[in-house]
């Protein structure tokens, strides 16, 4: 089943692409995209858990944030953070 996710705190392409190959090497995770430019991991997997876990071990600054039906935000940070702290950074282009 395809799973989207929205992508914050990632910083380079080459993170995106390390992540991108961490993911294709784990059972389970299959079809995995990871687009820098518009921060969004496409995973097919039956087991979203699995994908979180790894991206977590992989670039543990990583957030990812569910975009499908009947999920909450997620972040591998610990409860206490504050809600502030999981919002996805925009950078201005000048």
């Amino acid at each position: 089943m395809k799973k989207k996710f929205a992508v914050s705190n990632l910083d380079c392409a080459a993170c995106a692409a390390k992540i991108e190959r961490g993911l294709q090497q784990i059972d389970g995770i299959g079809d995995v995209s990871l687009d820098f430019a518009s921060l969004t991991l496409q995973v097919n997997t039956f087991d979203v858990d699995r994908v979180i876990e790894a991206v977590g071990r992989i670039a543990p600054a990583v957030e990812l944030v569910p975009r499908y039906p009947g999920t909450t935000r997620f972040s591998p940070r610990s409860a206490e953070t504050s809600d502030a702290e999981h919002r996805p950074h925009r950078r201005v282009l000048r």
